[in-house]
């Protein structure tokens, strides 16, 4: 056996550093799907609940009464609507002799914890996407276009007259545009929106937007002002705005990675009440069926099943939801806004 004088390569034995590991793991903040309709539990998997026309209670029928006349009558009218909540689910299973033979930084049930919970955000966000920034679904439309291509009769309530410039275009004002979509929207139910979802191309136009600074920029910088999401709702009279930066792997297990935000451009206008109750309207709600997995933290459960057979334990993680549309005329959805 031949020996060797020890240089710098032979005198270490590479190993895992356990004070560092990379890991693109997203904050839960990325993701705006509870935070834009209120969760709203429920002990059974499907219901029905009450539904009142939106012009029920704003109706002027009161009436003179004359001497000894009865008082004029007057009616109301409701219907059921339904929910159905889903239930979805994903796991990871760990060996016993993987586990027994991992070494640090590496643990494989906070692996396959990070891993769930991810894939579970994920999921939410694009069923939430998925069934409300679309056209078709909300009572007022605006589609970004490019100016020269705009109705100079723009009404969001009109699918003719709906497109609006893009905010990238130097002919668009969005102060204007959101207060116009404010009013449509309380000229018919009573109700101003108050939150506004935008994908991160949307919201980083409207930062740069000249309207916007020069509303912001009192004089107190030399430079652009910062447009800050607080600044910009208070221009909007808004109660919340929210950037979805959330990103999402479109491409299958093996192939290549094709990662992109799980909503550019596109925005919705909505209201959101303080909280869900009776006589209480909303765009929408997240009916969380919270009798099958109980009050979970974010709607989610993650369970660690033992498989004896298997010498093995399976991390699994089960969410059950219904992102169901409340009231239509409570949203406006702006297409390809940025």
């Amino acid at each position: 056996m031949p020996y060797v004088k020890p240089g710098v390569q032979e005198s270490h034995v590479n190993r895992r550093l356990t004070n560092v590991s990379v890991a693109f793991l997203q904050d839960s903040e990325d993701f705006v799907a509870d935070k834009l309709f209120l969760p709203l539990p429920t002990e059974d998997k499907s219901n029905t609940y009450v539904v009142y026309p939106t012009g029920t209670f704003s109706r002027d029928s009161m009436e003179l009464r004359a001497p000894g006349d009865e008082s004029a009558g007057t009616t109301y009218e409701h219907s059921d609507d339904t929910f159905n909540c889903e239930v979805w689910a994903l796991h990871v299973d760990v060996a016993d002799q993987k586990r027994a033979n991992t070494d640090a930084p590496l643990n494989e049930d906070r692996d396959a914890t990070h891993r769930l919970t991810e894939a579970a955000m994920i999921r939410r966000e694009r069923d939430m996407i998925n069934t409300f920034f679309k056209t078709g679904v909300w009572t007022f439309e605006a589609h970004g276009v490019a100016a020269a291509s705009a109705s100079s009769s723009f009404d969001p309530a009109s699918r003719g007259n709906d497109d609006t410039p893009k905010w990238s275009d130097s002919a668009s004002d969005p102060i204007p545009f959101i207060r116009k979509l404010r009013r449509s929207m309380q000229r018919k139910t009573g109700r101003r929106p108050n939150v506004l979802a935008l994908g991160p191309t949307a919201w980083d136009t409207l930062l740069d937007h000249p309207d916007i600074i020069a509303r912001l920029d009192r004089g107190q910088t030399t430079g652009p002002a910062m447009a800050m999401k607080d600044a910009v709702s208070a221009l909007f009279e808004l109660d919340d705005i929210l950037v979805m930066e959330g990103v999402y792997n479109k491409a299958a297990e093996g192939a290549d990675d094709n990662v992109d935000f799980i909503n550019d451009d596109d925005g919705l206008l909505v209201y959101r009440p303080a909280s869900a109750g009776l006589y209480t309207p909303a765009a929408a709600y997240t009916f969380m069926w919270t009798g099958y997995l109980g009050s979970v933290q974010n709607g989610m459960e993650i369970s660690k099943i033992r498989a004896p057979l298997r010498k093995s334990d399976r991390i699994e993680i089960e969410s059950a939801w219904d992102y169901k549309l409340i009231a239509a005329d409570l949203g406006c959805f702006l297409s390809a806004i940025g």
